[in-house]
C-alpha cells in the first residue's frame, strides 16, 4: 500500500508542488538542494520531471515477499555498484538482518503506530533503531585533502557541502513521544551516548610544583597511518559479484519407528 501510494504521489508530482515545498521548507539540508538547483538553473519543472524518472517503478523494488526477497538478492548486494539504477527499497521487517548496504543515506518511517509499555520502546521501535544502526555504517570516499576513504572527514567542519555523505537522515512524522523512544533505543542499542558533559581540569599548585611534573616524562605510542594502497577487493581483482546456491548431501540416515508393537505410534 505504502509503495502504491509513493508512486501515485510521485506521478502526479507537479512544478507547483516542488513551488509549494521550497516556499514552506524550514529543514536546512533541503533549502542547500534548493539553492543547488537555482544556482544550476534546474527548474521545478525539470525537477519534478527528473523526480518521476528517478523513482520510476522500474527503481523501486519491494521486499515484502520472501519470494520477492530471494529474486531480488543481486539488486539488493549490489546497490553500492554504479550501474544498479534502485532508488527506494519498501520493506517491512525484511532488512533488519542479513543485509549491509553502505550508501544508504534515508530512511522513511512510512506508518504511526506505536508499541511502547511503560514509557518503554517497543520491539518495533527497537528493531527500527537497529537498522538506523545497519544504515549509519560509513560510505567510504576520497575527496580534496582527504586520502583516507575510511575516515570520517568532516566533523570538525559542519558547513562542508560533503558533509551530507557522511549523515544518515531518519524521516518520521513530528510525535515528539516517538521520538523520545526512539532515542532511548538508540541509547540502548549502544548507538549514541545518554548525554555528553564537557569539563575543564585543572592541575593543582602543589601538583605543578613537585619535581614529578617538572622532570616526569610521558611515552606515547607513534602513530602510523594505515596505508590502504594494496588492500584490494575482489571487484578490482576482476571477480565479478554472483550468488551461488549448492546442496551438499550429509550420507547419512535415520530410522523411525512410526508404530510400536502395542500399536502405540512411538519412536
Amino acid at each position: 500500500e505504502n509503495k502504491n501510494n509513493f508512486h501515485t504521489l510521485i506521478d502526479n508530482i507537479r512544478a507547483s508542488d516542488i513551488e509549494q515545498i521550497r516556499r514552506k521548507s524550514d529543514i536546512d539540508l533541503v533549502n542547500r538542494a534548493f539553492r543547488f538547483f537555482r544556482e544550476n538553473n534546474i527548474t521545478n519543472a525539470q525537477l519534478a520531471a527528473r523526480l518521476k524518472a528517478e523513482f520510476d517503478q522500474s527503481r523501486c523494488i519491494s521486499v515484502n515477499e520472501e519470494k520477492e526477497k530471494e529474486d531480488q538478492q543481486i539488486l539488493l548486494n549490489s546497490l553500492e555498484d554504479r550501474d544498479n539504477g534502485i532508488r527506494a527499497i519498501f520493506a517491512v521487517q525484511k532488512l533488519n538482518e542479513g543485509w549491509d548496504v553502505l550508501n544508504l543515506f534515508d530512511i522513511v518511517r512510512c506508518y504511526t503506530t506505536r508499541d511502547s509499555k511503560a514509557g518503554k520502546p517497543g520491539k518495533t521501535t527497537i528493531s527500527e533503531a537497529q537498522l538506523i544502526g545497519r544504515g549509519a555504517r560509513y560510505f567510504p570516499f576520497v575527496a580534496d585533502g582527504h586520502n583516507d576513504r575510511f575516515k570520517r572527514k568532516y566533523d570538525n567542519d559542519l558547513a562542508d557541502e560533503l558533509r551530507v555523505l557522511e549523515e544518515l537522515h531518519y524521516h518520521s512524522i513530528n510525535d515528539s513521544r516517538y521520538i523520545s523512544e526512539l532515542r532511548t533505543a538508540l541509547i540502548e542499542e549502544g548507538m549514541m551516548d545518554e548525554r555528553e558533559i564537557t569539563r575543564k581540569l585543572k592541575l593543582k599548585d602543589s601538583f605543578k610544583a613537585t619535581d614529578f611534573y617538572k622532570h616526569g616524562l610521558i611515552y606515547l605510542n607513534e602513530k602510523v597511518p594505515h596505508n590502504y594502497q594494496y588492500v584490494k577487493s575482489f571487484a578490482d581483482m576482476g571477480v565479478a559479484r554472483r550468488n551461488y546456491e549448492h546442496t551438499i548431501a550429509s550420507g547419512r540416515g535415520s530410522s523411525d519407528a512410526i508404530l510400536t508393537e502395542n500399536g502405540r505410534v512411538g519412536k
